[in-house]
């Protein structure tokens, strides 16, 4: 979540001179009180914004707050109790504009806070969590999240484990880079050259012969085989086991 922009009201919180006196030297430990208690209040007032975000039916998981106008006349207590009051939000822009009421506890005059800023939703894709070479399969501790800030990732890029594990890269994949899902291939079962056995399968008769595969393929992949005996060359469908099926009736493939 990027620090907000701060209106000319908010001088108490930031403790700006006002005009006419002489800068005070900066006591370290009142700077760090006054930067704790500004990430306090923003984080307060975007849990309210979020959850009246929330109550209009806007999806508001896995996003925060740009806070880019915010107003305030002096620091938020620790147990202040915010209501929004007012909110608009565009949906096609994601950007919103609110009023606060912050009621604090003893007494105080309540504040009354206008805030203005964007939902950012945080986008997670999978990549290597090491160099992957290619040709090996893809296994789940392969892999880990990282976030592109609120950027959406290209079409082409893999976006679930699911469009990896079990794949193997086409080509080296570096550490930590989004993956691109032409570059992932389902495992190779028959590879180009092998020799396999080729079945013909028909409702009365079962038939196999031995071949030699013209092309790589993975499980459920056709790809052309060359009979060993006569040569004629067909095209049947890869089995987990190795073999390959040739419909029944099928013509042979062209060479």
């Amino acid at each position: 979540m990027r620090m907000p922009l701060l209106l000319a009201t908010c001088f108490v919180v930031f403790g700006a001179t006002p005009a006419g006196q002489a800068a005070q030297p900066l006591d370290p430990h009142d700077a760090v009180l006054r930067m704790t208690t500004q990430k306090l209040a923003t984080a307060m007032l975007e849990e309210a914004v979020l959850a009246a975000l929330a109550g209009r039916q806007v999806d508001v998981r896995g996003a925060s707050i740009d806070f880019t106008g915010l107003s305030a006349t002096a620091p938020l207590a620790a147990d202040a109790a915010l209501v929004v009051e007012r909110i608009s939000y565009q949906p096609a822009t994601q950007r919103f504009v609110a009023a606060v009421l912050a009621t604090a506890p003893g007494g105080s005059a309540p504040q009354r806070i206008s805030a203005i800023g964007r939902l950012v939703r945080e986008t997670q894709v999978p990549v290597p969590i090491r160099p992957l070479p290619a040709g090996r399969t893809i296994a789940e501790d392969d892999l880990e999240w990282v976030s592109m800030g609120d950027r959406p990732p290209a079409a082409n890029i893999a976006r679930d484990p699911a469009e990896m594990i079990g794949r193997m890269p086409r080509r080296s994949l570096p550490q930590g880079v989004p993956v691109v899902t032409v570059d992932l291939k389902r495992p190779v079962a028959v590879a180009r050259g092998a020799l396999v056995t080729i079945i013909l399968g028909t409702p009365n008769m079962r038939l196999t012969a031995r071949g030699q595969a013209l092309d790589e393929g993975a499980v459920g992949d056709t790809i052309r085989v060359a009979n060993a005996q006569s040569r004629t060359v067909v095209g049947g469908v890869v089995r987990a086991d190795g073999q390959v099926e040739v419909l029944a009736g099928g013509r042979p493939a062209a060479q």
